[in-house]
């Protein structure tokens, strides 16, 4: 039993460990999220914020758009299916006007009737990575770490 618990406590200060470095090598990048659902939203806001980003958050790509016209963002997590714009309008607007803006895809898959995915087609229209809801949160920061620190190096050349 107290062998356990000195694992557990091992594992959870690693994990403090490597999120503290994490923190400070992501420099506090500017994340603007883009999603529908209201709950969805605030759990990933508060999840991001506790990595050490700024979020900022559109709840369609409308609001997006706007956003991203009048602040300067590091990456741009957006669901797919959203009401007035949805994502994958949005994906392609902003490569178009913002060709150097990461852009990661969120979704539970789906197809066009059976066509192509969402994930699949956010990726040809310019998504740098996708994620699959519902999120899970060692992935969704393994992917956002994956980005910024290819974002870091092509900068760096």
């Amino acid at each position: 039993m107290l062998q356990t618990c000195f694992q557990i406590l091992y594992v959870l200060l690693i994990r403090h460990i490597e999120n503290q470095l994490f923190k400070d090598s992501i420099m506090e990048k500017n994340i603007l999220l883009i999603e529908d659902d209201l709950i969805t939203q605030t759990l990933l806001k508060d999840m991001l914020e506790d990595y050490g980003f700024f979020v900022f958050t559109a709840s369609d790509g409308n609001e997006g758009t706007k956003m991203m016209e009048h602040n300067h963002f590091d990456l741009v997590l957006t669901d797919i299916i959203m009401p007035e714009k949805e994502g994958l309008q949005l994906i392609r607007e902003t490569k178009w006007r913002w060709p150097h803006l990461k852009v990661i895809a969120m979704s539970t898959g789906g197809s066009f009737s059976g066509g192509p995915d969402y994930l699949q087609t956010a990726k040809d229209f310019g998504a740098v990575a996708s994620i699959v809801k519902p999120i899970d949160s060692d992935n969704l920061l393994k992917t956002i770490r994956s980005v910024l620190d290819s974002e870091i190096q092509q900068e760096t050349y």
